[in-house]
Formats: structure tokens, C-alpha cells, sequence
């Protein structure tokens, strides 16, 4: 891993969702409609606002969660919220392609 744009290129093949939680930086460049974020010089998704706030709220948490628990011994509640994201990184969502390109940035 030389660079950031090294590392989405490496990774085409996992899913957008472990891709968009753990991205170094995520900037919105558009809401309306739809929200886009910006993951690197040329790669940018489109979400619904709903899912932009859920995303935001869900890399906040395991941020902070990641942060308190490095070099901290295992508890069930750790334990626990890691089973979560593992399933929730597991599971594959459908994602809808829209037909027209109303919001295109």
C-alpha cells in the first residue's frame, strides 16, 4: 500500500460499503436528491440523504469505538459490537442503479 489511490485500486472487489466506512477522508461535493461523497480524485458515490446521515452517524460511532478499544482487554460488549460489524460488512446490500443521470456531478 503506497498511497491512498493505490489502495482503492487494489481493492475494486470489496464491497462499497467496508470502502466507504473506512475511507481516510469522505467529503460530500453534492446533496440534493441524492448525496455524493468523495473518496479520492476520481471516485464518488451517490446515496440517498437518508443513507448519507446513517453512513456519517455509523463512521463517527466506529471511529470512537475503534479508539477505545485498541490495547484494551476483550469484554462481552466488545466482543459483541465487533460480531455487529462483521455482519453487518458481511452481509451484501442490493444496490439500485438510477435510470437517469439527474444528478450528476
Amino acid at each position: 500500500q503506497e498511497t491512498t489511490d493505490r489502495f482503492l485500486y487494489d481493492t475494486t472487489m470489496v464491497d462499497m460499503l467496508p470502502c466507504l466506512l473506512f475511507a481516510p477522508r469522505l467529503d460530500i461535493v453534492h446533496q440534493g436528491s441524492r448525496t455524493v461523497f468523495k473518496l479520492g480524485p476520481d471516485w464518488f458515490v451517490a446515496v440517498a440523504p437518508t443513507v448519507a446521515d446513517d453512513l456519517l452517524k455509523l463512521r463517527a460511532s466506529l471511529s470512537k469505538f475503534i479508539l477505545r478499544s485498541v490495547g484494551q482487554r476483550l469484554t462481552p460488549v466488545h466482543l459483541a459490537a465487533t460480531n455487529a460489524v462483521a455482519s453487518l460488512l458481511s452481509k451484501r446490500a442490493q444496490v439500485d442503479a438510477p435510470d437517469s443521470d439527474e444528478d450528476d456531478v
